[in-house]
């Protein structure tokens, strides 16, 4: 089993400086998993970062398929939420408040630990079926997923969810 940690919010510290490392375990490893990322969004056009683009997408950011990459905007868009639940995404496994219901709001609101297990969701739309993940407590010397300079995946998930 590898471990990893997820990383949410603002690790290089060049904007709000506020971030938080969600610890999980896989039976992939990180570079599986990092790849897997890239490819997911390609597949479904939708990305957790916004300082690189992996889908195809030419527009530029800020728009629906990016969820939460701007300041103070811990949302997800209605309509990158129906593409994620296309392809069997179950929204109340990582929000607390989801409400299927619910058509007046054109967003739903992330919390860092439920976005965090959102993103390794999503990175196994890219993997064989004999992918396995499970969220971990504990905290250690562990490699992230994201950030602090990888040359793998240097981006930041979750940026928007901090004020």
């Amino acid at each position: 089993m590898n471990k990893f940690y997820v990383v949410i919010g603002d690790w290089s510290g060049d904007g709000h400086d506020r971030s938080e490392k969600f610890l999980f375990m896989s039976n992939k490893t990180v570079e599986e998993m990092q790849q897997a990322y890239k490819d997911s969004c390609k597949l479904t056009g939708i990305q957790f970062n916004h300082n690189e683009n992996y889908t195809d997408h030419k527009n530029g950011y800020g728009n629906w398929w990016q969820v939460c990459t701007e300041y103070e905007d811990g949302t997800i868009k209605k309509d990158a939420l129906e593409v994620l639940k296309e392809h069997g995404c179950k929204p109340e496994l990582f929000m607390d408040s989801y409400d299927d219901d619910d058509d007046d709001d054109d967003f739903t609101y992330l919390d860092p630990e439920g976005i965090a297990r959102l993103i390794v969701w999503f990175i196994g739309l890219s993997l064989p079926d004999d992918y396995y993940w499970e969220f971990n407590e504990t905290k250690d010397d562990i490699p992230c997923l994201n950030g602090y300079l990888n040359k793998d995946l240097n981006v930041q998930f979750g940026y928007g969810l901090y004020n």
